[in-house]
């Protein structure tokens, strides 16, 4: 979006659509409260969203702990997104669950410049908790009728 202040707008009216009963589900109702949240500028681009033919995507991006703790929260907020014809991509991390697994297993995780170091022991935790998780993100989203490929 153009502004901050939009991009927050909406982000919070996003956020906003968790309490209000009927809404994540009903396109009409989250571009409501987008009006509301967002004014003119939201308006915009819901009516540019709605007209253009072209998918368009919505990327959103989470740590590990929200797929961990709040994966109900993330999938109401890709199927609101999903509602207003974006096609959301979710990225998402898995660092405490690595870190986990890691420990789990005995493998003592190395970094340098607070960057992790992957050798063949990590790329092999890591490849089966990204499988893991991509797999259950999935699933979630498509139980709430949003299509989805790990």
């Amino acid at each position: 979006l153009r502004t901050a202040a939009a991009r927050a707008a909406i982000g919070r009216a996003v956020g906003m659509t968790r309490g209000l009963s009927g809404t994540s589900s009903r396109p009409d109702g989250m571009a409501a409260v987008l009006r509301a949240a967002g004014g003119s500028e939201a308006e915009h681009y819901l009516n540019m969203f709605r007209t253009n033919k072209t998918p368009a995507f919505a990327v959103v991006k989470v740590g590990g702990d929200v797929v961990e703790y709040e994966l109900d929260t993330l999938v109401e907020t890709c199927a609101s997104l999903h509602n207003l014809d974006l096609m959301p991509v979710v990225v998402h991390g898995g660092g405490p669950q690595m870190n986990d697994e890691l420990k789990r297993v005995g493998v003592e995780p190395q970094y340098i410049q607070g960057s992790r170091v992957t050798d063949a022991a990590t790329l092999e935790v890591a490849e089966r908790i990204f499988t893991e998780l991509n797999q259950r993100v999935a699933d979630a989203l498509r139980a709430a009728g949003v299509g989805a490929t790990p």
